[in-house]
């Protein structure tokens, strides 16, 4: 069998369909099955790209932090507590957030889902001055701060030229998001996914 050397783009339906003519021709298939199959190497090829690019994002954005095994140890054994919830609570309260047990807690378990497959997500709403932005903060700094990102303001493009894995596993904290079109919102999400 002689071998052909090609240059194919995949995405370039003329080029596609000649190549599946040859390919029918030298093979001895239907033309539809050479380019099924060609089609079905496009989608292998983008989902592999895909899935590296993913891994690449990730490795550049998460460092490697080195918890000491007595740390971790000691960790493991509050986290076997009865009443943990009750403790994260105290803490919470002890970190600067006065009353809003409720919030407090509610705000701190959504916060940490962030690396979770499905997170949750909140909105804090009230009267101006009522300690939003406080609760946020305090919140949001009890997470590891190489995993949080905080936005004061944003215009409606101000996603779209991040990498395309800049958000996964993050934190994402926003303090306004009055006057953000819903196009630019779809964007961060999207961004999150």
């Amino acid at each position: 069998m002689q071998s052909i050397t090609l240059k194919l783009d995949l995405y370039e339906y003329k080029q596609v369909e000649a190549t599946s003519k040859l390919m029918a021709e030298k093979l001895g298939i239907s033309r539809e099955t050479a380019e099924a199959d060609l089609t079905r190497l496009a989608s292998l090829l983008e989902h592999y790209r895909d899935k590296a690019q993913y891994q690449k994002g990730r490795g550049q954005q998460s460092p490697k932090v080195q918890i000491p095994p007595a740390t971790v140890s000691k960790c493991i054994d509050f986290l076997k507590q009865a009443n943990l919830m009750d403790k994260f609570n105290e803490y919470i309260g002890s970190a600067g957030i006065i009353g809003e047990e409720t919030n407090r807690i509610l705000l701190f378990t959504i916060a940490s889902s962030y690396k979770m497959p499905d997170t949750l997500h909140g909105l804090i709403q009230g009267s101006s001055g009522s300690g939003k932005t406080r609760l946020l903060k305090i919140i949001s700094q009890l997470m590891p701060d190489e995993d949080v990102k905080r936005y004061t303001r944003v215009t409606d493009n101000s996603f779209y030229n991040q990498d395309e894995y800049f958000f996964v596993n993050k934190l994402l904290c926003f303090e306004d998001l009055d006057g953000l079109k819903e196009d630019a919102q779809l964007a961060v999400k999207r961004a999150a996914e």
